[in-house]
């Protein structure tokens, strides 16, 4: 059985991830651990848009990320013109 502990980078939100390995190997789980203070302080930016009948909602630490991802979603299934910045509403939670 062979050991295999790689260098992967997990998303920040997850609290481990699996690197794929060979088969026969053994697989080690990367445990991330999160600093809570830091969280617990951060506001997070909560975005909507609603085209007709549809609602839209993203939410991220960062308010401009979070604009964007609700947007995208719009897009998706709606032409540009409703799916416009002005048109977005996000509120803070902190």
């Amino acid at each position: 059985m062979k050991l295999i502990i790689s260098s992967f980078i997990c998303a920040v939100t997850l609290t481990a991830c699996m690197v794929p390995v060979e088969p026969n190997s053994v697989v080690v789980p990367l445990v991330i651990h999160e600093n809570t203070e830091k969280q617990a302080n951060t506001p997070v930016y909560v975005c909507t848009i609603k085209p007709f009948m549809d609602t839209y909602r993203s939410e991220n630490i960062n308010r401009g990320k979070a604009k964007l991802a609700v947007q995208k979603q719009c897009l998706e299934k709606n032409n540009a013109m409703f799916c416009e910045e002005k048109d977005i509403v996000c509120k803070v939670y902190e």
